[in-house]
């Protein structure tokens, strides 16, 4: 993924785990590429720190919700 692209999907996760999205969430706001490719450089980023996530219970089972501090 080129480096305008990861920072298009950075800039699309929100600040504050007040505010903390779904995956598919932030590759609308950052339209690009594949929802996958997305997916997989949010898992580097949570990797290396740049972005948290949480574990949030829906009805149908849980969804994990991503955010990056301020």
């Amino acid at each position: 993924m080129t480096e305008p692209t990861r920072d298009k999907i950075i800039a699309a996760v929100p600040v504050g785990e007040a505010f903390a999205i779904s995956q598919r969430a932030i590759w609308k706001r950052a339209d690009v590429g594949a929802q996958s490719s997305c997916g997989i450089y949010l898992f580097e980023a949570l990797a290396s720190g740049i972005v948290k996530r949480r574990k949030q219970p829906i009805p149908t089972g849980f969804v994990w919700l991503y955010w990056r501090e301020g």
